[in-house]
């Protein structure tokens, strides 16, 4: 009787966005608004209305849509700069707590000697924040890359963020797997060869993500390829 062969083991896991480790949305939306009112703008995006906006990547894009929208001229970059300050802020007044499984997996990965990414295309600054914020100690030391906006000329779902992170870690797209929040970045994981897991933040449970994501409801060491915990 023929065997199968065991699965190679993975050599790297790319967390896909700042959104996988902790839930950040409600505080972006939030933090928007308050910019938004800081700025004399009378625009305030409700829960079902940021959902909606959070179908097409990018902050600073969607203040310069909403600004054509309204008819009116704003400085999208400066009003988006603020908006991310008001965000750091909050992050550090309430504190962050991983999402189920964060823990388990980045812990596997330390034990296992498997590289850690954390694939993002957000600014810098709200990455070390967040980091800081997190109430489980998680530093910028756990992994192997950390990406942010500076270093692509394309966001999501454009793959370019994974294909740097690939070719800086010395990985074919199936030595990893990707684990995303959003349909959108899914796609950037998923075009760019990467077996990807989909874990939908609060914000996009009700989405449907591209055909090929893998959609987990609880992530952990064993869904990653990692085991289970020791």
């Amino acid at each position: 009787m023929r065997h199968e062969e065991p699965p190679m083991p993975i050599k790297a896991v790319l967390l896909g966005s700042i959104g996988v480790l902790a839930e950040t949305s409600e505080l972006q939306r939030e933090a928007f608004n308050r910019a938004f009112a800081e700025a004399g703008l009378d625009w305030v995006w409700s829960p079902e209305d940021y959902r909606t906006l959070l179908e097409r990547p990018g902050g600073r894009d969607r203040i310069a849509r909403e600004a054509e929208r309204a008819e009116i001229q704003v400085d999208a970059a400066a009003l988006h700069r603020r908006k991310s300050e008001l965000f750091q802020e909050r992050m550090m007044e309430v504190g962050l707590t991983l999402r189920p499984g964060v823990a388990e997996v980045i812990e596997a990965a330390g034990r296992q000697r498997t590289l850690l990414g954390l694939v993002t295309t957000t600014d810098r600054a709200n990455v070390s924040r967040m980091l800081e914020a997190l109430t489980h100690p998680v530093t910028a030391e756990d992994f192997a890359f950390i990406g942010s906006r500076d270093m692509v000329a394309r966001g999501k779902p454009d793959p370019e963020i994974y294909a740097r992170a690939l070719h800086l870690l010395d990985l074919a797209p199936t030595d990893a797997v990707a684990v995303e929040d959003t349909p959108e970045s899914a796609a950037s994981a998923l075009a760019a060869g990467i077996p990807t897991l989909a874990y939908p933040g609060h914000y996009h449970r009700g989405r449907a993500f591209p055909p090929g994501a893998q959609r987990i409801e609880v992530l952990s060491a064993a869904a990653v390829g990692l085991g289970g915990p020791a």
